[in-house]
């Protein structure tokens, strides 16, 4: 079995959903402009992850997590073993647990799963039956690792419209307590999922199990997207109820975001003066949110905690009194339609800055589109030097230049941003590495690529030629790039 396509036609979580119903064993490749991801599954599982992305490369998330040192990652790459993997090799050099590398595999395959829901282009392809040459051992629960990247992401938008602000009614589905157990989440989970009964909105639930409304947005949409829960026909919103039902609920963003994001606390409503017509609404308090909440993830759950601050409650004299609300409405003496005349003056003024600021930014806008982009040559002559790609190579070591004799393919074995990975590629490979330059993420970079061959077949078989100090990520055969 096989399909491929663009990335904009599926909805990633639903088809991997899918796939684990049914208990599908093979691979989803993703490529977007050089930059390959491949994630394997067994049994509706997920088995491993690979790609040529540094920043998702095991030793690169072991680094950001102070788990290894960049000297740690040098003596592993020069002592590793043919066929062995970076990380293998810094777990037999006792650099770290079997507990580490199993925690940066999953880690790695959450960072590839949320990274390419964020693509707007590229292409995928479902390959059933296709594993990796060596297996890592440990198979992650497909079930857990969704709800970990739900739970994890500290963007609040898109829950936000997801649960209709809140207002959305859930309700459980055939078969929910069997596998919502089986989901292994903490308390904090389990009180929230309580407190689902078909009649409480997104913002409800959050009140009556007294958790933060995003953590609760957060893990009700995953469950969502899991087929754990339905959406039923929602309440109304009124103002005063949707207000009443965010009371006593700390805002989450303080716990996985910037900290932006305001939150609720439940306040004394003030006595009712007589005769108030419009005295205006008690203000709310930004309050600190606890930083232990984890659903049951401890070393994967992305935590940034950020101080609150208070907002102070409106002056006094920011409120009608009684003797101002009976006090007959005043005349309009001279002074006052003196002032009222000019009030057309400064609006037209007012338009017509906010005119020249519009026009202004436009023309910026035209002249910068209008531009011409900065041509690349520049920064590949140092590529030209330091590898063999600006003339051909010596026969039977790697073919010709791209788009020269019969070559269409080659291994691409690492993507590097820096001169100095360029020249060690080099050094390494000899007159068999090549290179093309690329931009990637703002910067120049280049693709490195090892050999050409006629025929995939011929570049798979070659792949086992690879020097080990170029395996940082696994060979990959792909077509060679046109010129």
């Amino acid at each position: 079995m096989s399909f491929e396509g663009d990335i904009g036609e599926f909805d990633l979580v639903q088809r991997l959903v899918e796939l684990g119903r049914e208990r599908f064993t093979g691979a989803i490749r993703f490529e977007q402009e050089g930059i390959i991801k491949i994630v394997y599954f067994k049994g509706g599982d997920v088995l491993s992850a690979s790609t040529n992305d540094r920043t998702d490369a095991v030793d690169e998330i072991l680094l950001r997590a102070g788990k290894v040192s960049k000297e740690h990652v040098k003596q592993a790459l020069a002592r590793r073993k043919e066929n062995e993997t970076l990380g293998d090799a810094l777990l037999n050099l006792g650099f770290i647990t079997r507990k580490e590398l199993t925690w940066g595999r999953r880690i790695q395959v959450i960072g590839i799963l949320r990274s390419v829901r964020m693509w707007t282009k590229g292409s995928y392809a479902i390959v059933a039956d296709y594993l990796p040459k060596r297996e890592e051992g440990t198979l992650f629960p497909l079930q857990q690792i969704l709800i970990e990247m739900f739970v994890t992401e500290p963007d609040r938008q898109p829950f936000e419209r997801a649960l209709a602000g809140g207002s959305a009614v859930l309700a459980k589905t055939e078969g929910f307590d069997n596998a919502f157990t089986n989901l292994g989440l903490n308390e904090d989970a389990s009180e929230i999922a309580s407190k689902i009964d078909g009649t409480r909105t997104a913002a409800e639930i959050a009140a009556a199990s007294a958790k933060d409304i995003f953590n609760t947005y957060k893990l009700l949409e995953a469950l969502r997207a899991l087929g754990l829960l339905r959406r039923v026909d929602a309440k109304p919103q009124v103002k005063d109820e949707l207000e009443f039902a965010a009371a006593g609920v700390t805002d989450a963003a303080d716990a996985w975001s910037s900290g932006k994001m305001p939150a609720f606390e439940l306040e004394p409503e003030p006595p009712v003066e007589p005769m108030m017509e419009s005295a205006p609404p008690p203000a709310t308090a930004i309050v600190p949110v606890p930083s232990d909440v984890q659903w049951g993830f401890d070393e994967a759950q992305i935590e940034t905690a950020s101080k609150a601050a208070s907002v102070p409650p409106p002056p006094p004299s920011a409120r009608l009194t009684q003797t101002q609300t009976r006090r007959p409405p005043p005349q309009f003496t001279r002074p006052q339609q003196k002032k009222s005349s000019h009030a057309p003056v400064f609006a037209l003024i007012f338009f017509l800055i906010l005119g020249g600021a519009g026009f202004g930014a436009w023309y910026y806008w035209k002249q910068m589109k209008m531009r011409p982009e900065p041509q690349p040559a520049p920064v590949a002559r140092p590529v030209k030097k330091a590898t063999p790609h600006p003339s051909p190579l010596p026969s039977g070591e790697g073919g010709r230049r791209p788009g020269e004799g019969l070559d269409q393919f080659t291994i691409q074995v690492e993507l590097v941003c820096q001169e100095a990975s360029l020249k060690k590629a080099a050094e390494i490979g000899g007159d068999k590495v090549w290179s093309v330059p690329i931009a990637y993420r703002g910067q120049q970079c280049h693709r490195v690529f090892w050999g050409r061959y006629a025929t995939r077949n011929d570049a798979e078989v070659a792949a086992a030629e690879v020097p080990a100090g170029l395996r940082g990520s696994k060979p990959v055969v792909v077509s060679i790039p046109k010129p």
